[in-house]
């Protein structure tokens, strides 16, 4: 156990800090979204989270049940909640997190637990991602992961949020759209945000708000060559028939993500023809609750 002060992590504070990084989100949407060069410069990733989360808190009474109930059930209905309202990739990514997270929470987070809660909401983020890339929102998840435990709860919720945003500063150096945009990534402000809000509320932590700049990126053209639409959909299936949809799928597009579990995945992907994706999907699962968008314009 940790020493006195912060001591443990409960429902009720967890929901607490969930709704604040809501309102955070919420604020930097423009923002955020004008970060937003990769994998697509179709700045959305600002307007994407925010609904993920919200879609996580939606059900006021269901959550606030779950907060009373414990930590890691709080956890557990967020996160199911986000995956079914997730949008785009950095919504899968968001709400995969956070699903990794509850898989080894309790009623109550001691430090050592909370310390293994991210370890492992870093790692079932990357695997959502079916090719996933340094220098974005999965690395910063990684940087809040490998910071060492401190027994003082407060001090290691402190620590997370200095590296989370020493590496989200690193990002802009990871990728070449990034780099040549000038910005840090889009989806790793959002991290970020969740780090800043947990360190400011349970922690007291003084670190002023974050300020992030963009040296080029308004000022670039768009140029953008690669799919044309966005697809999701929803589907029933086991572990390893949402593999084998993501292998098989991988041919008529990229940035394929997937949230959720055997209770109900979403899946996401760009593609030039989401009609052909859909009528080859079915083939293999049963598909629901299709949306598409185009990417650009």
């Amino acid at each position: 156990m940790s020493n006195p002060g912060l001591g443990l992590i409960t429902g009720p504070q967890f929901l607490a800090v969930m709704r604040n990084f809501a309102q955070a989100l919420e604020l930097r949407v423009p923002e955020i979204n004008d970060l937003n060069v990769f994998p697509v410069p179709d700045s959305d990733t600002g307007s994407n989270s925010v609904l993920t989360i919200s879609a996580g808190l939606a059900n006021t009474t269901e959550v606030e049940q779950a907060a009373e109930a414990g930590l890691g059930e709080v956890v557990a209905v967020v996160a199911n909640a986000c995956g079914h309202g997730a949008l785009g990739n950095s919504g899968i990514i968001l709400s995969e997190y956070l699903r990794g997270m509850s898989t080894v929470l309790d009623d109550q987070a001691d430090v050592a637990q909370w310390a293994r809660a991210l370890k492992v909401g870093a790692e079932t983020a990357r695997e959502a991602v079916l090719t996933p890339q340094d220098g974005t929102m999965l690395t910063v998840a990684q940087a809040a992961a490998e910071v060492e435990v401190d027994p003082n709860f407060e001090n290691y919720l402190k620590q997370i949020q200095i590296q989370v945003r020493t590496k989200l500063v690193e990002t802009e150096g990871m990728l070449p759209a990034l780099a040549a945009a000038g910005v840090v990534d889009a989806g790793a402000v959002v991290i970020t945000l969740l780090h800043d809000a947990f360190a400011a509320q349970l922690a007291n932590s003084s670190v002023p708000e974050l300020v992030i700049t963009q040296s080029k990126c308004k000022e670039l053209p768009v140029d953008y060559s690669g799919p044309e639409f966005e697809l999701m959909f929803d589907f029933l299936g086991t572990e390893n028939l949402k593999h084998k949809l993501e292998q098989e799928l991988a041919k008529f597009g990229d940035s394929i993500t997937v949230a959720g579990d055997e209770s109900g995945f979403n899946f996401h992907i760009h593609t030039d023809d989401p009609d052909q994706v859909i009528e080859f999907g079915r083939t293999l699962v049963a598909i629901g609750n299709t949306r598409v968008h185009r990417l650009i314009g």
